[in-house]
């Protein structure tokens, strides 16, 4: 048995292609803007999951 994409299958996979892509050049921006972002952002607030303070992500 052969397995083939369907058109538009091979469309979303050019896409995703694409959006790794760009995620890889960045990835040294990528990190640093969340160091930034965290850094700025310093309030706390108690998980749901454990009670315990943390750093708010949004």
């Amino acid at each position: 048995m052969e397995y083939r994409l369907t058109p538009m299958a091979r469309a979303l996979h050019a896409t995703l292609a694409g959006l790794v892509g760009w995620a890889e050049r960045h990835r040294a921006d990528i990190v640093t803007a969340r160091a930034t972002y965290d850094a700025t952002t310093a309030t706390t607030t108690a998980s749901p999951l454990n009670g315990q303070a943390g750093p708010a992500r949004h």
